[in-house]
């Protein structure tokens, strides 16, 4: 079972010591030589480092990071490259993986590799690349085995399983329109304590169009942690409807996509009026749809994407 690592938001994020320097890469090469670095020493425990984006770094040997929280921000490539090649980082360290960024594997030994935080693997060779955004922290007394969402038709589904529990209070699901600015959606209480299975869902109308969500996780003491961030596209405008307004008779529905997809045409208040799968471009015949006039919206959903617009039928 893979188990997802949440990220530990506490006093360590703002408590790192007075002498961290800021090592920014000025250009690819190892992370070993101070000569890649703009702070002109290879990044000491406690430094905040970036990987700028077009830029790879690579680690070649066992790089002992311990003894102080560090922030490494990867908005380019960090690579490990050879046997035994590993990245140990102190309690309290975050590694941020931007959109851009990723942590790869190569060469001989990929099943070494590995990136450990106060102890704890938060990633491995043999696990495949990670790509962002993403970002690695330290393990808190919940086991995550997954989140998900997922469009389905005007609704986002969610769910989530967790393989033990300790101390949980409660769930919270967070929607974001741009993946910066967060906003809670609903909370779901935890199951407290527990070594058994938990499964849990909920469905969310979506009203706010939020592509973005994550998990937050809250104990009973106040210490929160979050997910990776899913996104699921929602895709407007991408469709062509017309005639509109319609007559009543026929339609013609020009799609992005050629695959297969479910189409609902609803009411206004949410109600399905008629639905239907669909492959591609269609003309639809309203008139066996029994549809008076009125203004509908058509939802087009096909794997995560989903299409939206409005029918006027006179």
């Amino acid at each position: 079972m893979k188990m997802f690592i949440l990220l530990l938001v506490s006093t360590l994020l703002s408590s790192g010591s007075i002498f961290a320097a800021t090592c920014v890469s000025l250009g690819s090469g190892s992370w070993n030589n101070p000569a890649t670095w703009s702070c002109g020493a290879i990044p000491s425990p406690g430094d905040n480092i970036t990987i700028q984006a077009g830029h790879t770094v690579t680690i070649s040997v066992n790089t002992n990071m311990n003894g102080a929280a560090s922030s490494i921000n990867i908005d380019g490539v960090l690579l490990f490259d050879s046997p035994g090649a590993k990245l140990r980082l102190g309690c309290g360290s975050m590694v941020f993986i931007s959109a851009t960024g990723s942590v790869q594997s190569s060469g001989v030994g990929q099943s070494s590799h590995s990136i450990r935080i106060c102890g704890n693997e938060v990633w491995s060779g043999k696990d495949g690349p990670l790509t962002g955004p993403l970002v690695l922290g330290i393990v808190l007394p919940i086991e995550l085995t997954y989140f998900n969402a997922e469009a389905n038709g005007t609704q986002i589904d969610f769910a989530w399983q967790t393989a033990s529990e300790n101390n949980n209070d409660f769930f919270t699901i967070e929607g974001s329109a741009d993946g910066f600015s967060w906003n809670e959606m609903h909370r779901i209480a935890g199951a407290g304590s527990t070594q058994e299975v938990q499964n849990y869902s909920y469905e969310s109308a979506n009203k706010n169009n939020y592509s973005y969500f994550r998990l937050k996780q809250t104990d009973f003491d106040g210490e929160f942690a979050y997910s990776d961030l899913v996104a699921v596209k929602l895709v407007r405008a991408e469709m062509k409807i017309y005639p509109n307004p319609n007559n009543g008779s026929v339609v013609n529905i020009e799609l992005p996509f050629k695959e297969k997809g479910m189409l609902q045409i609803l009411h206004t208040d949410g109600r399905i009026a008629y639905s239907m799968e669909l492959t591609g471009s269609q003309n639809l015949r309203l008139v066996n749809m029994n549809l008076t006039t009125g203004t509908y919206m058509i939802y087009i959903q096909q794997n995560d994407q989903v299409l939206m617009d409005r029918l006027v039928i006179q």
